[in-house]
Parts: structure tokens; C-alpha cells; sequence
């Protein structure tokens, strides 16, 4: 099968990541994934970690924002969407947000000067990021 190539999620960050730091902007990957010891996933929680945070926060300072006001954005990142061969975007949902993940989104959209939002690949995250950009 002659599949197209879909950089892994975590190849997505780094190349955010990146990106972010040529811009200037400050950012933060939130890190959620990783094998670790039971107990020390339990103290995790028990210090406040949660399922579903977005991956990435990114502070637009106001001089920075064509909004003329300080902004922060969270981006949860996925893996680039399958193209299929009619050129629409696959439908499947195993590299969709989480309802942890929605949660979050949701919750995060009612806070100001907040905005919160599923990336699709690295350049999809470029592509939020600079709306917000002079």
C-alpha cells in the first residue's frame, strides 16, 4: 500500500516548536504523554495533573498582536489528517481530540483573552497562530 506520509505527532511538535522560537514568541509544550512509575503518575494527580490539557501554550504579547491586546493560545496538536485519493480529509477519528480534550477546549473558549484550538499538523498550528500576528 503506497500510503502518503504523516509525520507522528510528537514530529509535529517539534517542528511547532521550532517555528514558535524563530517567531520570538513565548511557548510551553504542556507534557502529558510518556511512560512513568504508578506512583509517581499518582503524585502527578494528586499535585493537579489532568487528562485533556491542550499540548501547547502560546502567549502573543500585545506588541506582537494585531489585536492590539496580550493573548494566550492553546493548541492541541494532532497528527495531519489523512488525504484520500477524491482529495477530502479521512474521517477518522483516531487522531481526533479526546472528549477530555474537547472539555478542555471548550472550558478554556469561555475565558478572555484565551482561545483554544485543534491543530491538525505543524503548519495548521502556524497558520492559528499567525491570524493573531501583525
Amino acid at each position: 500500500m503506497n500510503e502518503q506520509y504523516r509525520p507522528k505527532e510528537d514530529v509535529e511538535s517539534e517542528c511547532f516548536a521550532k517555528w514558535l522560537d524563530f517567531k520570538g514568541l513565548k511557548h510551553c509544550h504542556i507534557s502529558h504523554e510518556g511512560e512513568m512509575d504508578i506512583r509517581y503518575a499518582m503524585k502527578l494527580q494528586r499535585k493537579g495533573k489532568r487528562p485533556g490539557l491542550p499540548d501547547h501554550l502560546v502567549i502573543i504579547p500585545k506588541e506582537k498582536s494585531n489585536e492590539n491586546r496580550s493573548l494566550l493560545l492553546f493548541i492541541e496538536m494532532k497528527r495531519e489528517r489523512k488525504i484520500l485519493k477524491n482529495g477530502k480529509f479521512s474521517k477518522d477519528k483516531s487522531s481526533g481530540p479526546s472528549d477530555e480534550q474537547r472539555e478542555w477546549i471548550k472550558c478554556l473558549r469561555t475565558v478572555s483573552d484565551v482561545e483554544a484550538i485543534v491543530c491538525y499538523g505543524s503548519d495548521e498550528a502556524e497558520q492559528f497562530i499567525n491570524i493573531y500576528l501583525k
